[in-house]
């Protein structure tokens, strides 16, 4: 009786995924947002029918999506296989920043994947061809008339950035996949809290804190990277690339530091909300939103505010 129940229920989330999986694989205006949807049946099905049930629908999700394309099977094991490590942390109880931290790792492994099979089987590269279009659209606007010869010099800077971005093909990776994970994770506590699920909470933002000893990684970074490296270079590579996550982790620790004062003071919440989109949009802030964090790792400054 019980294993007929288990098969009759994961033959449903079975379905509910594979329709999931169709509209967000054939409609573009949909897909970036099924996306993030895509794990939950397998979440749901670990928690109810358990491992073993969820893998043997891993396969079956595999098989009907091939019945696709062949590069349905890849985006299918990407999502699906996702759902059934959280599943699999969320039966276990584990705390929030470790479901985090395995939907992160799995991202990040599956995105790789991705990249070195299309690398591979295609012989392109898909950011280097991102950027080589965007090269060529501002070499279009070039010709078009009005173009004055002052924007050259601006032209030139933007290639140079662009050139850039290729070297920090391993950060926006580990990035993307941090966000992608964070995104599943939220919808995931909502679904599971609606369908009566024990999960585990995340602190209050503005309680969050880095380690304090970023702040020395950090400037260790700093210093190499105006130090002056050779470019393209093994330790180029990597200077680049931890320079970029550690100034997005002051960024991130920058903003609990607004979220704590706006508590202490009393704000209402949509105050450090406007201001964390405003820092987006407008993208200047963020620069005071990052020294803010680099002096609350380096001077405790919300021990300081509460003091006060």
């Amino acid at each position: 009786m019980k294993s007929t129940k288990q098969l009759t229920e994961t033959a449903i989330l079975l379905a509910l995924y594979m329709i999931l999986f169709a509209i967000a694989f054939f409609i573009p205006l949909l897909g970036p947002l099924l996306l993030w949807v895509l794990p939950i049946p397998f979440i749901v099905n670990v928690l109810r029918n358990g491992r073993n049930a969820s893998i043997y629908m891993l396969i079956a999700a595999l098989v009907i999506s091939f019945l696709f394309t062949l590069p349905a099977v890849l985006l299918s094991w990407t999502f699906a296989s996702v759902g059934l490590v959280l599943g699999e942390l969320y039966r276990r109880k584990r705390s929030a920043f470790q479901i985090l931290l395995g939907g992160t790792l799995t991202y990040i492994g599956n995105f790789l994947l991705l990249y070195i099979l299309v690398v591979v089987f295609t012989g392109l590269n898909p950011i280097v061809e991102s950027i080589d279009a965007m090269k060529d659209m501002v070499n279009q606007l070039q010709q078009m008339p009005g173009f004055g010869a002052q924007n050259e010099d601006q032209v030139a800077s933007l290639f140079e950035q662009l050139e850039f971005v290729k070297y920090l093909i391993p950060s926006m990776l580990i990035i993307g996949a941090i966000f992608f994970a964070m995104i599943t994770q939220l919808i995931a506590n909502l679904i599971l809290k609606r369908l009566k699920y024990e999960v585990s909470p995340w602190k209050p933002f503005h309680e969050w804190s880095l380690p304090k000893s970023l702040i020395f990684y950090y400037l260790i970074v700093l210093i190499l990277a105006l130090i002056g490296l050779e470019e393209g270079t093994t330790l180029f590579l990597l200077v680049a690339n931890l320079q970029l996550l550690l100034e997005n982790a002051m960024i991130l620790q920058g903003f609990t530091v607004i979220y704590a004062f706006s508590k202490i003071k009393g704000w209402k919440l949509v105050v450090p909300i406007l201001i964390t989109v405003g820092s987006f949009l407008l993208m200047f802030p963020l620069q005071l939103v990052k020294l803010l964090g680099i002096f609350d790792l380096g001077l405790n400054l919300r021990s300081r505010m509460k003091s006060k």
